[in-house]
C-alpha cells in the first residue's frame, strides 16, 4: 500500500505539472476524480495545497456517509478544511455512471479551459467482470465529447483527461508494456509507457494513460 500511495501521489503531481508547463496563454484548470476513494484524504491534501481546483469523489452510500463523518470531524479541529464534493454511486451502474461523469464534466456555465485526472486505487477488483473496461471507456468518449463539442463552438467545456492508476484489470493478458498499451487504446486512452511500473500484489498495475483524440478533437479509442 504505501508503494502504490507514494507512486500516486508523484504521478499526479507529475502530471499537474506537466500539463501547467505545457499551458500557453491559457490557464488549465484541474478537477481530480477519485473512482471509489474510500476513506483516503488525498483529495483534501491536494485541493489545500492549491493543486487542483475541483475535487470530486464517486463511492458507495455507506461509504460516503462515513467520509461525511469523518470530514466533519476534521472541520471542526480545522475549519478552513477544503472539502471535496461527494458523489453516492455504485460503479457497477454504468447508466448512472456515465450520467455523473457527463455532469461532473462537462459544465454548460464555465468557458474555461480543465483537465480531469481520473484515479483508481485498488477499487477495480471489487467490480463485476467487464466494468472496468466499459468505466474508462465512458471517461475517455465523454472526454472526447467535451472537447469536439468545444471545437464546435458549442456551450460546452473544453476538456481532457488522464487516467492514474494503482489497481489490478483482470482482463489484461499479462505485463508487457506492449499488451498494455494495446489493452488501453481498445478503450480510448494511450498509455504513458515510461509510467508503466507493474508490481507483486493484487493492485498490481501501476501507470498513467491519456484520452486518445484525433486532430478533429474525436475520441480514437473505437
Amino acid at each position: 500500500i504505501e508503494l502504490r500511495t507514494v507512486y500516486w501521489d508523484r504521478a499526479i503531481r507529475a502530471e499537474i505539472q506537466q500539463l501547467a508547463d505545457a499551458s500557453s496563454s491559457k490557464k488549465t484548470k484541474f478537477r481530480l476524480i477519485t473512482l471509489g476513494a474510500g476513506y483516503d484524504s488525498r483529495s483534501v491534501r491536494f485541493l489545500e495545497e492549491g493543486l487542483v481546483e475541483q475535487a470530486w469523489e464517486l463511492d458507495m452510500p455507506q461509504v460516503l456517509q462515513s467520509k461525511e463523518i469523518m470530514l466533519d470531524r476534521l472541520g471542526r479541529r480545522r475549519p478552513s478544511t477544503k472539502r471535496p464534493k461527494l458523489v453516492a454511486q455504485d460503479l457497477n451502474d454504468l447508466s448512472s455512471f456515465e450520467e455523473r461523469f457527463a455532469n461532473i464534466t462537462i459544465q454548460d456555465d464555465d468557458d474555461d479551459s480543465w483537465h480531469n485526472i481520473i484515479v483508481l486505487e485498488g477499487v477495480l477488483i471489487y467490480l463485476q467482470d467487464g466494468i472496468p473496461a466499459s468505466l474508462l471507456t465512458i471517461c475517455s468518449k465523454t472526454t472526447a465529447s467535451s472537447s469536439q463539442n468545444k471545437r464546435g463552438s458549442l456551450s460546452a467545456t473544453s476538456s481532457s483527461s488522464s487516467l492514474v492508476f494503482a489497481d489490478l484489470f483482470r482482463a489484461l493478458p499479462s505485463l508487457e508494456v506492449d499488451k498494455a498499451e494495446a489493452f488501453f487504446k481498445s478503450m480510448g486512452w494511450s498509455l504513458d509507457r515510461s509510467s508503466w511500473c507493474p508490481k507483486p500484489g493484487l493492485a498490481r498495475h501501476m501507470g498513467v494513460a491519456r484520452v486518445i483524440e484525433d486532430d478533429d478533437g474525436t475520441n480514437d479509442g473505437d
